[in-house]
């Protein structure tokens, strides 16, 4: 599990990003209960929350490569675009966009398996936001090809 913010996945990169829900200046009322108003909180949990589904995403390669360590600025872009697209549509449908997932991991004798419904909702998305799932789809098939070749 990534337990860190990505560098660029920040509260205020998100409010930049122009999200079509409009920039988050509070917690949203559904999570207000146990946020108690704190939005910086709110959004750090949201977005490592995020980051853990793009990792289980794209079969895990965060647990062994360290996003600060990519030097393409393109495969970041893509990646924090995908938590601020995921974060929006948590906040808009109150539920997170569902990513076709069949991953594993082992670590040791540990087994750790992801999968999510075979239906997507992210049907509602921009055609830009489509783009960007797109890219971290095509992003997928790169790092399953590493993995492959034993690479990550």
């Amino acid at each position: 599990m990534l337990n860190e913010l990505w560098d660029g996945v920040t509260l205020e990169n998100y409010n930049n990003f122009n999200p079509m829900t409009g920039k988050i200046t509070q917690v949203p009322v559904r999570y207000n209960k146990f946020f108690k108003n704190d939005v910086e909180l709110w959004f750090k949990t949201f977005a490592l929350r995020a980051q853990n589904m793009i990792n289980s995403y794209l079969n895990y390669p965060f647990t062994k490569l360290k996003f600060e360590t990519f030097k393409d600025p393109l495969l970041k872009k893509i990646c924090i675009n995908m938590v601020f697209i995921t974060i929006e549509h948590w906040t808009f449908n109150r539920i997170p966009v569902e990513f076709f997932t069949s991953a594993t991991m082992n670590i040791g004798d540990i087994n750790y398996s992801s999968q999510n419904d075979p239906m997507a909702t992210w049907q509602g998305l921009l055609p830009t936001y489509a783009k960007s799932l797109a890219n971290l789809t095509t992003l997928k098939k790169c790092f399953a090809l590493l993995k492959k070749k034993e690479l990550i």
